[in-house]
């Protein structure tokens, strides 16, 4: 329902008849909803102690709520009812202010009847509840010029964006109040890192100046002053910073004023219980001065940080075994530790400027098929945004030998989309490939050994179950090497025997000897063949656990 006129609001309180006791509550009870902007739990929390009838106002919210000037005819209305209250003989000024006969609150849902019965009375069109009248308030005093400075403080709003939505609502226009008056600028201002404050020149009869009011202060400035933000707009500078006046600080303020000019300095400040410095700029834009606070030890700080940040990420770049480096979205390296030159082939500092496609690397597949320079992994990556793992690859050192690597790219994200900057990891494969071949060819050769010399190798866990079986097994025991994966390494020894070989699995596990024994095994068919067998455990060189059981079993002749 919209905003109630004067005349609406005049018909509604003469509805209430003010004869008798509950006739002068009610209309008591009716004028404080539109002459103070009340909510019905604020307007029933009021006591009697609440009203100064000197000074024309109604405290609401108790000691530390707000207080708001009356019209004459509402604060009337009121005392007229605080009398009758008292031939009640109801005298407690701490009792509430709105109750019965028996000095007990009202209830909410009987005020809220209340005002619908009596707008009805009243002929108004539509539903009148306490909302109405709080905006009816709301409407009125925006029309005698209020600000939306005013109103916030008048209905206790938390915050100037309630009391903004609160005026859309009702379609009305604030009256400006200062030249900070724009909604969008005490909106960018509150928001600032910085702290921003505008100071008013108090001027007396002959023009002078004689102070400086705060007019307006951001969060950060307030947080800057160690103030709450509410405490400071409306505050003398002399409340303060008492020596503000005397310390020279209001002859610059007056000086700049009359130049109309600007001014910045770096400024030591208490705050947060220390001291700090600041970087302060004042603006004169007529009797205001436009003053901002930057926080230089903050950004110093982050300067110490952001420096001790690059020194630990040089660090692990430079002790790094694998090879890194970062790729600007043009596609050249702009960064690149020692291991990368190292693994590349490439002097210090020399990779710097390069590209992965240059020439003289000549990458191609680990199998050296060639592959096409689009696919390289940092290829990959700076076109598509995506990351590559783990791509193995081929390319010519600088002294002309062959090397492989393995490679993963991550895209660095620079806000613009194709072409992406790459980081990028290398792993030198050469070493493992070459500790890899060795490995095969003492393999191949340790086959060739026992197929020549008819030795069976058995590999075992520690619980003795089969793991590997090489050798001439098939010829010895009938059975192929797959089949004995799995089984016991004494499932097949003589029976009288197979006590005597678990003593020396025990033995080899206990110790670091290498255990012989002579013992009986049956073949396939059933027959004892003789062998001679040698045990040994294999141990982790690190922890000294065993990691297997490894037997070298050879027919007796």
């Amino acid at each position: 329902m919209p905003a109630l006129n004067a005349d609406d609001i005049k018909g509604l309180v003469r509805r209430a008849s003010g004869r008798g006791h509950t006739g002068s509550r009610n209309r008591a009870l009716v004028s404080a909803f539109v002459g103070a902007g009340l909510g019905v739990s604020e307007a029933l929390s009021i006591t009697v102690g609440d009203l100064d009838e000197s000074g024309a106002r109604v405290r609401i919210g108790g000691g530390r709520g707000r207080s708001v000037a009356v019209e004459p005819s509402v604060m009337a209305a009121l005392t007229t009812w605080v009398e009758a209250r008292r031939n009640l003989g109801l005298a407690d000024a701490a009792g509430p202010l709105f109750c019965t006969r028996d000095g007990l609150p009202l209830e909410a849902s009987y005020v809220r009847r209340l005002i619908a019965r009596l707008g009805r009375e009243a002929g108004i069109d539509g539903v009148v509840n306490a909302r109405t009248l709080r905006e009816s308030y709301a409407a009125a005093r925006l029309a005698d010029g209020a600000t939306v400075e005013d109103l916030r403080e008048e209905l206790g709003h938390a915050s100037i964006a309630s009391t903004q939505r609160f005026v859309r609502q009702l379609g009305g226009v604030p009256a400006p109040r200062t030249m900070m008056g724009s909604d969008l600028a005490s909106a960018l201002f509150g928001v600032a890192h910085a702290g921003l404050t505008v100071l008013r020149a108090e001027r007396g009869a002959d023009g002078a100046i004689t102070d400086f009011i705060m007019e307006y202060v951001n969060p950060a400035a307030a947080g800057i002053l160690g103030r709450a933000p509410e405490d400071l707009p409306g505050a003398s500078v002399r409340d303060v910073f008492p020596n503000s006046p005397s310390d020279g600080t209001y002859a610059r303020w007056i000086e700049l004023i009359e130049t109309q000019g600007a001014a910045g300095a770096p400024r030591l400040y208490e705050s947060e219980g220390r001291t700090r410095l600041f970087r302060v700029r004042r603006l004169a834009h007529g009797d205001r001065i436009l003053m901002s606070f930057e926080d230089q030890g903050a950004a110093r700080a982050a300067e110490r940080a952001a420096g001790q940040l690059q020194a630990r990420q040089t660090a692990y770049l430079e002790c790094s075994q694998n090879g890194v480096f970062i790729m600007e979205p043009n596609g050249t390296i702009a960064v690149a530790n020692a291991a990368a030159h190292r693994i590349l082939g490439i002097a210090t500092g020399r990779l710097v400027g390069l590209t992965p496609l240059d020439p003289r690397w000549r990458p191609t597949m680990p199998d050296g098929s060639p592959i096409d320079p689009a696919e390289l992994p940092a290829a990959l990556t700076r076109s598509t945004g995506q990351p590559i793992r783990d791509r193995e690859l081929a390319f010519t050192r600088s002294d002309g030998r062959r090397s492989w690597i393995s490679v993963s790219t991550e895209p660095v994200e620079t806000g613009g989309g194709a072409p992406f900057g790459v980081a990028a990891t290398f792993t030198d494969l050469g070493t493992l490939r070459r500790v890899s071949a060795r490995a095969r060819a003492c393999e191949e050769a340790g086959r060739l050994m026992q197929a020549v010399s008819g030795t069976i190798l058995l590999r075992c866990r520690p619980d003795l179950t089969v793991v590997h079986a090489s050798g001439p097994v098939a010829q010895l025991l009938g059975r192929t090497p797959d089949e004995l994966v799995g089984s016991r390494c004494t499932d097949w020894v003589d029976d009288e025997d197979r006590q005597a070989v678990r003593d020396v699995h025990l033995h080899a596990l206990e110790s670091r000897d290498s255990v012989g024994i002579d013992h009986g095994i049956r073949d396939g068919s059933g027959t004892l063949v003789s062998v001679s067998r040698v045990v040994r455990a294999v141990r982790d060189p690190s922890t000294g656990e065993v990691e297997e059981i490894q037997s070298v079993i050879q027919q007796q002749k």
